[in-house]
């Protein structure tokens, strides 16, 4: 079973330090009429002393780094944006995301 990584008040948050499996994201999408995309990536900048990863503006992403998924939205098209792995990719350092467009909370990384 999957649950989604969430914060201390059990509210999502897809920062997360550490090794473990991601299952599946989903996403709500802002604005339906512009495009959109999600990218989730195993960041090895990642410290032990932090408590969470990093959201990353999309000019300041490192090429380097092992992306799990770069999903795009198309515009008046997709609404929800959300992907379910067959089976689980694991983390070595932790989770940070880049995003674009996608409503502020609503954003969910599901974890094994």
């Amino acid at each position: 079973m999957a649950y989604p990584i969430t914060c201390y008040a059990g509210f999502p948050m897809p920062l997360s330090i550490g090794k473990y499996e991601i299952t599946g994201i989903a996403a709500t999408v802002d604005d339906p009429t512009a495009a959109s995309y999600v990218i989730l990536y195993d960041d090895s900048s990642i410290k032990a002393s932090d408590l969470f990863g990093k959201m990353v503006l999309f000019e300041d992403l490192d090429e380097t780094k092992y992306q799990f998924i770069y999903l795009k939205g198309l515009a008046n098209v997709d609404t929800l944006l959300s992907y379910e792995w067959a089976e689980p990719l694991k983390t070595r350092y932790g989770l940070s995301v880049c995003c674009n467009n996608i409503r502020g909370g609503s954003l969910a990384v599901y974890r094994r």
